[in-house]
């Protein structure tokens, strides 16, 4: 298949190994890499593989889209090779821990209209009538640091007359904090202090229940 496709003069085709679905791009066109770095995710057998470079190289061509299906042996993008594909793997101490790749970027960006500090007006809605939020109330319910949230992306599913924009600051996670979490864990072994929590978010459509706030309730009835 990837003799069906010819990229630029000079530059090395990048070939995925097996066939599935072009979930991510970690680089752009006239980005250089170095050996070893991941370039891309695909998604097959319900599974997420990670396509990394085997030369440093700039990139010239991205063929395939996000989103696309890719056949095995079909080129993912091409590289112009560069003097890095001599160096055997770029060393620790040259990697930039501090570096945030784009999609996880995103996923911080996405993850914060979630959170009560970015929220303002909602929390001082709660505020005026004594009341607190449902995040502070999962907060002080659990141990410290062991509450990990299940669906806290999902927004409402009103897109046929809500703009993504509004949702996304209006409808964090539909209106439903739910999770795991531990209660007393330095009094209980970890299974006696392990629980699931559901807390209904008021300060969202005032706590109505909404189709996907539905589907994570019932998700996580049946985890119980």
């Amino acid at each position: 298949p990837s003799a069906q496709l010819q990229g630029p003069p000079g530059c090395v085709a990048v070939l995925v190994k097996m066939q599935g679905r072009l979930v991510n791009l970690a680089v752009g066109v006239g980005e250089q890499v170095h050996k070893g770095q991941l370039l891309a995710v695909v998604e097959a057998m319900k599974m997420e593989h990670d396509v990394k470079a085997d030369i440093g190289g700039i990139v010239r061509q991205i063929p395939i889209p996000v989103g696309k299906v890719i056949q095995a042996g079909f080129p993912l993008l091409f590289l112009q090779e560069t003097e890095q594909q001599d160096h055997a793997a770029v060393e620790d101490d040259d990697i930039d821990l501090d570096f945030v790749r784009s999609d996880l970027a995103q996923l911080f960006e996405r993850r914060a209209y979630t959170l009560d500090e970015n929220r303002p007006k909602a929390v001082e809605r709660r505020r005026k009538t004594g009341q607190r939020t449902a995040r502070e109330n999962v907060e002080d319910l659990c141990d410290p640091g062991s509450f990990v949230e299940y669906g806290g992306l999902v927004l409402a599913r009103q897109r046929r007359r809500r703009t993504a924009q509004w949702l996304l600051e209006n409808s964090p996670a539909d209106g439903l904090v739910t999770g795991l979490g531990t209660v007393n864990s330095h009094l209980f072994d970890a299974e006696r202090a392990r629980i699931m929590v559901l807390a209904y978010d008021y300060t969202v459509f005032a706590g109505t229940q909404g189709s996907s706030n539905h589907y994570k309730k019932d998700r996580m009835l049946r985890l119980a």
